[in-house]
């Protein structure tokens, strides 16, 4: 309300700078987003100038047609109101943000976008709760700015509630008629009740705006209306439970508390199980949800709370007792039980009747009406469901097997055409972390669950780009004992004749492959194993390792990226740009918070502090320096190497670091005291170093050289630091590692488990090693040659980068040799006659496993010939 007055304020002030606005609201997921707001600022800024809509069409007809609802977008967007802000047009420019506390999905973003903002020729005025992370967060920006707490601004406050009671009852005296007397004693019960609380105010209002209320009904009217907003809330949920259809408000009060974005009125009808008979067309249920009690209205079709506290007071008051008779996990078990009910009657095989199966998710348009419309809510939440529900019985999992069993290639297939596919992987692995804690009964179910969340994973990227394809090629190419492939094989066309033979019995090591357009070059997980970094020549990439969804690229516009490393925390990442520089951008935003200038020589290694303050670099000139990240400052300059430090790292407790040259240096963080000398061998070259987890010891890595690329010997020491001395030594074989070069890591290691490394022996093969004691703990075969690789902190999981521009995400137990992977074709039935066969190829029932080793098409494109294995064969 308040910045509703400053924006008419501003309106009135400066006709040629009207402010761009924008109302946050929790309870609506189009409304409480990053990325929503951005959007919105965006909208609103070039609707003011559309002619600098051309500006921006280079940048937005390059991207897919689903940027503004993509994750990966927030830099576009940033860079899009960036670039519309630098119009002269728009100099102080004024852009306002309600409630911001009421951005519920990449709020830590949305604040460093705005203290970018604060640098700009652009005022930013922002309204939120005084919550500590909103305040923190804005806090640096707010140092030159200036803030005004309501709290300490009460009287403001209450005669600014007055000014609006006068506002209402003016209208309502004139609506109604009311006479003198009557508008007076209306106006006085108002400000004695209300509080100064502008939401108790306009509720109250609301009702007694109501046509069907007489003019000698006002004053007994304004008597069932107590002071204080939970007494009114308590007030309007009894005479919404005093309705006859009390079972109906029942549950359309509680599925609007526990859902976990607001639903639609399909969705609504959906969810409500067995009493959506009741309502059964659009009409009949929005007069139920204008039957409970003022807590809910419809907007555009969707059901919302009338403000944040309503639905607060009917999940926290006890009152809310009467609204979810079993509580509130009770309700979110009924909720997925409904939900699995609608989508096993309403999903289908081609939904959408797409006329081909080879059509891409590009060229899909949504029918209308949407036979997914009452579904789109359950696809997409139904886990988190049942996840958050307390209780499970038996005859409930038997409704969840019977569902994968029947229908999971239907939900699949949904999730696909809604653009949900990371959040299906998501959701399908806490299902399969929530079913590991259950008892032994759950078996079956726990079986399915695993089998469906490592087919989804493994075929993620064709399923996204053609979603028909999960009934072709992805069965057909399904290991032979995929629960899927065996029970969902009677799906498969009748007009592919022959299958092709899958030599693949079970699922192999690899989780999940993620793409990169140029070839990667280094990897780094995030120290808790939530994140990966990947590097081409000129863009990082931060994936979601359990999803593998790319969450944003980084592309400095200084230089080619070297190493990378995250912050303890898993929030900051770092990396060496252009050779003399490092910089650290956020992960969750990807904005660059720091930049480090190295002018000396260039940087060879980089090593963060655990509590996120220091940065220390090794650099080819021989120096060691410490950096202060917050300052950019540079504390200490260490010149006790002879030769380049070619890797640094940091104690577990900060107190100390250490160099790798000739010798292995331990230096004290606060002084810059040499501490510690530890020679190695000085036939070998010294290329890493690790602290053990304790931090009295660490582990070195050094090779000798058998000529420019391939290495004669590798030795792992372990040393004591408190003496200086090798404890063990451990010596790898040449045939068991090679020496990392200019494309890539050969080798990486995990400080936890005992210690592991995982090593390129060879251009092909992976070995895995403990540490402790020298045993060769895994060897696997690469289908491709290896480019650099590194090992997650828990030593389980491995990422390898293949010189075909793609990163393999997988288990590093039980790894066993790989056959290389054939490429999953995209298959159409013969009538096929599509002029676009760039990524596509038909035939008449006859399929080949083997590697193709080129391929060429006849004039008429009638004919395909293949050379594989060696063969010449015709497709017609």
């Amino acid at each position: 309300m308040l910045l509703c007055g400053i924006i008419d304020e501003l309106n009135e002030e400066n006709s040629g700078h009207q402010p761009i606005y924008f109302f946050c609201q929790a309870t609506d997921s189009d409304l409480s987003s990053a990325s929503a707001i951005l959007r919105g600022i965006l909208y609103l800024l070039l609707k003011r100038k559309p002619q600098l809509v051309k500006d921006l069409r280079e940048t937005y007809d390059y991207c897919d047609r689903r940027l503004f609802e993509s994750r990966n977008g927030w830099e576009t967007l940033c860079d899009m109101i960036i670039s519309v802000l630098a119009n002269e047009s728009f100099q102080n420019a004024v852009i306002v943000i309600d409630a911001l506390d009421e951005c519920i999905t990449g709020v830590d973003r949305l604040l460093d976008f705005i203290h970018l903002l604060s640098s700009k020729a652009v005022r930013v005025i922002v309204s939120s709760r005084n919550w500590p992370t909103i305040e923190r967060g804005i806090a640096a920006a707010a140092q030159k700015a200036a803030h005004v707490s309501l709290e300490l601004n009460e009287q403001s406050v209450s005669a600014a509630v007055v000014a609006f009671i006068e506002h209402k009852v003016n209208q309502l005296a004139q609506k109604h008629e009311y006479s003198a007397a009557k508008r007076d004693l209306v106006h006085s019960t108002l400000v004695k009740n209300s509080h100064s609380t502008f939401l108790w105010a306009a509720l109250v209002c609301q009702q007694l705006a109501d046509n069907n209320t007489n003019d000698w009904e006002v004053e007994s009217k304004l008597a069932e209306f107590p002071p204080g907003l939970d007494v009114l809330y308590t007030r309007m949920l009894h005479h919404a439970l005093s309705s006859n259809d009390v079972q109906l408000i029942r549950r359309i009060l509680a599925v609007a508390s526990v859902v976990f974005r607001p639903v639609d009125i399909a969705e609504m009808r959906s969810l409500l199980g067995p009493l959506g008979t009741l309502v059964n067309d659009a009409r009949s249920l929005e007069k139920a949800v204008r039957q409970c009690g003022s807590f809910l209205t419809i907007r555009n079709n969707t059901v919302y709370f009338v403000h944040q506290s309503a639905k607060d007071f009917l999940l926290d008051h006890p009152a809310n007792e009467k609204v979810m008779l079993g509580g509130s996990n009770c309700e979110h078990g009924l909720i997925w039980m409904h939900s699995l009910q609608v989508m096993s009657t309403t999903l289908l095989r081609n939904i959408y009747l797409l006329d081909t199966p080879g059509t891409f998710i590009g060229d899909v348009r949504t029918p209308i009406p949407d036979p997914l419309a009452p579904v789109r809510y359950s696809c997409i939440h139904w886990i988190n469901h049942f996840c958050t529900a307390s209780c499970i019985e038996q005859h409930q999992i038997g409704h969840m097997e019977y569902f994968f069993a029947h229908c999971f290639l239907h939900w699949i297939e949904a999730i696909c055409l809604m653009g949900s596919v990371y959040e299906g992987v998501e959701s399908m692995k806490k299902l399969s972390s929530a079913l590991k804690v259950c008892t032994a009964r759950f078996s079956k179910l726990t079986s399915l669950v695993e089998d469906a969340l490592r087919f989804l994973q493994q075929y993620r990227y064709v399923i996204e780009k053609a979603p028909l394809q999960i009934y072709l090629s992805v069965l057909l190419f399904s290991p032979r004992t995929s629960l899927a492939r065996r029970l969902y094989l009677r799906e498969v066309p009748v007009w592919i004749a022959i299958k092709p033979l899958v030599k693949e019995e079970d699922w192999d090591t690899c989780i999940q492959v993620f793409g990169h357009h140029d070839q990667c070059q280094t990897l780094m997980f995030s120290p808790e194993g939530n994140f990966l970094a990947s590097t081409s020549l000129d863009d990082m990439k931060l994936w979601d390792a359990k999803t593998g969804q790319c969450l944003r690229t980084i592309r400095p516009s200084n230089g080619r990226l070297g190493q990378v490393k995250f912050f303890c925390d898993g929030l900051i990442v770092a990396a060496v740009v252009g050779n003399f520089q490092c910089n650290l951008w956020s992960v969750k935003t990807g904005c660059c918070l720091h930049t480090l200038q190295y002018h000396s020589g260039k940087i060879n290694s980089i090593a963060l502090s655990p509590n996120g303050r220091n940065l220390v670099m090794g650099s080819e000139d021989t120096i060691v320096t410490l950096w202060n990240i917050e300052t950019g400052k540079c504390l200490l300059t260490l010149n006790g190497h002879s030769s380049p430090a070619v890797a640094v790292a940091f104690s577990p407790d900060g107190c100390t670091f250490a160099s790798a040259a000739a010798p292995i240096k331990i230096w004290h963080t606060e002084t810059g005291d040499c501490l510690q000398n530890m020679q190695p061998n000085v036939n070998f070259r010294l290329a890493s170093i690790l602290y053990t987890p304790e931090g009295c010891q660490i582990r070195s890595i050094s090779w000798k050289r058998r000529d420019a690329s391939r290495v004669r010997e590798t030795r792992i020491g372990l040393w004591e630091i408190s003496t200086g001395q090798c404890l063990t030594e451990i010596k790898i074989p040449a045939t068991d590692f090679v020496e990392s070069g200019a494309e890539g890591t050969s080798f990486s290691l995990s400080p936890h488990n005992g210690g592991i490394i995982a090593s390129q022996s060879s251009e092909k093969t992976i070995k895995a090693w403990l540490l402790r004691t020298g045993k060769l703990l895994t060897e696997t075969l690469h289908p491709y040659r290896i480019a650099g690789l590194s090992i997650s902190s828990d030593g389980e999981h491995i990422a390898i980068v293949s010189d075909q521009g793609t990163v393999r995400f997988q288990q590093r137990t039980n790894l066993r040799h790989q056959k290389k992977g054939h490429e999953i074709l995209f298959l159409h039935p013969p009538q096929y006659t599509g002029s676009d066969m760039t990524d596509s190829f038909y035939g008449r029932g006859v399929l080949s496993t083997g590697p193709v080793q080129s391929v060429n098409f006849s004039i008429d494109g009638q004919k395909a010939i293949s050379v594989r294995q060696g063969q010449l064969i015709v497709d017609v």
